[in-house]
């Protein structure tokens, strides 16, 4: 084709402009891609700091600052404190649930003496006789004992008020398979001592355990 005047020059000018502009475009996609990759590496390396700087201001958070925990509930045969019971022959009544059945016994707990003030002795009784469901009380007044009951003694007795049986708990007793209890009878016609219930000290609370049937 016959070269024409001014022709090639324009061609070459155009060719250069559309170069131009595709190396603009290239540049601009890279730049773009930098950006991003630099924006991606600095949010991973920066999530785990900024976790740690959490973790580490609840890490230093004083206890006395946290929320308390709450109370565990106590024991349904929880009695009450071993101050309520600080002196030998001071007692509490309590009520009794029975763990299978559910029922429900008045039962007494006496501190008695001996033992030792990190190990006090305490000795728990329902408070009703094995046999003839008569009512079971603990007589501090000596001199109610031997006017009511006939029973002169130098300390505190459990007495049945049907019969007046009177039981020494500082004395055990035999059952009739030979086994020891304490509540020995010293008095009247009944065929055994009160059916006794275990008492656990758990910290500085009394919690009545297993009971005789």
């Amino acid at each position: 084709m016959p070269q024409v005047p001014g022709v090639e020059t324009k061609r070459t000018a155009s060719g250069a402009g559309i170069s131009k502009n595709i190396l603009i475009m290239i540049g601009a996609g890279i730049a773009l891609a930098i950006v991003c990759v630099a924006w991606f590496t600095l949010r991973r390396h920066s999530s785990p700091a900024h976790d740690s700087a959490n973790s580490a201001a609840v890490a230093e958070t004083p206890v006395a600052d946290l929320p308390p925990a709450p109370e565990a509930n106590r024991s349904s045969n929880d009695i009450g404190t071993k101050e309520e019971l600080a002196a030998p022959w001071s007692s509490k009544q309590f009520t009794y649930r029975r763990p299978f059945s559910g029922d429900k016994l008045e039962a007494l707990v006496i501190r008695l003496p001996g033992g030792s003030e990190r190990e006090p002795l305490y000795w728990g009784v329902e408070l009703q006789a094995p046999y003839n469901h008569c009512e079971l009380k603990y007589v501090t007044d000596l001199s109610s004992l031997a006017s009511q009951y006939g029973f002169r003694a130098a300390h505190p007795m459990i007495v049945d008020t049907c019969n007046g049986s009177v039981f020494d708990p500082l004395k055990m007793g035999t059952l009739g398979d030979g086994s020891w209890t304490r509540g020995e009878l010293v008095k009247g016609g009944d065929l055994r001592p009160p059916l006794a219930i275990e008492i656990q000290v758990q910290g500085n609370r009394l919690v009545a355990g297993r009971a005789e049937q």
